[in-house]
């Protein structure tokens, strides 16, 4: 019998190879996948069903490259001190400190877009309702998305800021620390250990984070950006939700009002919150104003004026130019204001009537005060007039709507808040090592540019990269989570 079961035994070891390589070959192509980018990902699926652009796709694309902006800026400071205008100074003589060009690099002010196209988009689904008079539906959709907010907007931050604390740990950023002091022109910020022990450390890690969440923001003794050690980037984290909190309450407040006694109100409060430096809510509101304007502009028909002599064609062809003129007008205005310095507007060539003559009165503390309420004028009138541009038929696929709803723009917008939450991560572990080594081939006088253009670029990709992966591995799981966490709390009995 030894003889026959010979055979059988090597048939059974030569499948078990077989299996053992199929096995590790499917582990190393989901790594793979797993690896690259949603967007080379994607047309690899033999099933994969097209995405269905929706009307208001460019809010996605809006918010997409404002992330890029507030990249920039984290990036840009590192090297150079961005945040003077152009003139300010005589050292701040370049010309991407011109105003309008100026806004690229304007990470702040990017905030300001954040919180108008949060607003318009947190408002898009209630103000249909209101509008319909569907008041239960509107109180079910309410009460989901205040539920769920927290977790969708905690949830990255936990995991990003836990990455800082266990790549502090294991010395990630302590490469990048040696370069801070003399090299960069920005060193407020520092990503290393805080105490020295792991639990003492993870401990205080947990007690700033949970501190940093339910912090009063609007009673800063000093700025949260630097309290907060882990991430001060994300700043706004709180500000976002406080505000989220604060536009579903007065969603529920004016839901069963008419559209103009409800724009009434809305104003009202953003009036008053111009004079009281409620800065974030008057954008969050600002945002559901502009809505509440768009959702009855599309909701309208609009009426083709009868033509009855060659005058009337005249008159009924001037009407889109005019508007496209104001268009470009008002669009041109807005990225004027979006690019105002964060530093010095008021001796700044260009923004010293506005800053010093214009600024409203009785605003306060924390930060320049003419800077904020110029930077949340530009972010409205931005997103105003991307939602006009989608109804502008001359300039048709041209419009600025119609390019922020293309496959780019869309893409930035699903990975935007990733990119928010690790971009800090990334500029401090392998970004600033990166930099420095380019800097030192291409030389920081005549090549400094040379060395610019190829950091950003290699940055750039590598950044993207790693937020495409965060994005599928922790925003949106943290979604899913704040669903389930949803269903839980709705069928508890």
């Amino acid at each position: 019998m030894p003889y026959d079961d010979r055979p059988r035994n090597i048939g059974t070891s030569i499948v078990q190879r077989t299996n053992i390589r199929s096995m590790i070959f499917r582990i190393l192509y989901k790594l793979w996948t797993f690896l690259l980018p949603s967007f080379i990902t994607s047309h690899f699926g033999a099933d994969e069903k097209p995405s269905i652009v929706h009307s208001t796709a460019w809010l996605d694309g809006l918010r997409g490259w404002a992330a890029v902006v507030v990249f920039f800026h984290h990036t840009h400071y590192l090297f150079f001190n961005s945040n003077d205008g152009w003139h300010f100074n005589e050292k701040a003589v370049q010309l991407w400190r011109l105003p309008v060009i100026h806004s690229v690099f304007m990470g702040h002010t990017a905030v300001s877009v954040f919180f108008v196209v949060s607003g318009f988009t947190l408002s898009l689904q209630p103000v249909k309702l209101m509008q319909n008079g569907d008041s239960t539906k509107l109180f079910s959709i309410l009460s989901s998305a205040a539920i769920r907010r927290p977790f969708r907007l905690y949830g990255p931050l936990i995991v990003s800021t836990f990455l800082v604390f266990m790549f502090g740990r294991l010395g990630a950023f302590a490469y990048s620390e040696t370069y801070i002091a003399g090299f960069l022109a920005w060193s407020e910020y520092h990503y290393k250990i805080q105490r020295p022990e792991f639990w003492l450390d993870f401990w205080l890690w947990l007690k700033q984070t949970l501190n940093f969440c339910t912090a009063d923001i609007y009673h800063w003794t000093t700025p949260m950006a630097k309290a907060y050690v882990w991430d001060p980037h994300l700043w706004t984290i709180p500000v976002e939700f406080r505000c989220s909190m604060t536009l579903y309450l007065t969603q529920l407040a004016v839901g069963r009002m008419k559209s103009r006694m409800r724009l009434s109100v809305l104003i009202g409060l953003t009036v008053l919150s111009v004079f009281r430096d409620w800065w974030g809510i008057q954008l969050f509101w600002a945002g559901m104003i502009l809505c509440e304007l768009y959702t009855l502009h599309s909701s309208h028909a609009v009426r083709a004026l009868p033509v009855t002599s060659t005058t009337s064609t005249i008159a009924q062809n001037r009407i889109p130019f005019i508007m496209s003129a104001l268009h470009a007008v008002n669009l041109v205005s807005a990225f004027y204001l979006l690019s105002i310095p964060e530093v010095g507007c008021d001796k700044t060539p260009g923004f010293i009537i506005l800053c010093n003559n214009l600024t409203p009165s009785g605003m306060s503390h924390w930060w320049p005060v003419a800077f904020r309420f110029w930077a949340g004028v530009g972010a409205v009138q931005l997103v105003a007039g991307v939602a006009l541009s989608a109804t502008l038929q001359p300039w048709g696929r041209y419009s600025l709507a119609s390019l922020l709803s293309k496959p780019l723009s869309r893409y930035l917008g699903s990975i935007s808040y990733s990119l928010y939450c690790i971009h800090g991560i990334t500029n401090h572990t392998f970004g600033i090592p990166i930099w420095y080594a380019v800097f030192e081939i291409t030389d920081r006088g005549r090549g400094w540019y040379i060395g610019y253009f190829i950091s950003m670029t290699f940055q750039t990709v590598a950044t993207v990269w790693l937020s495409d992966i965060f994005w599928r591995v922790v925003d949106m799981k943290s979604v899913i989570m704040a669903k389930r966490v949803e269903e839980v709390f709705l069928g508890w009995a």
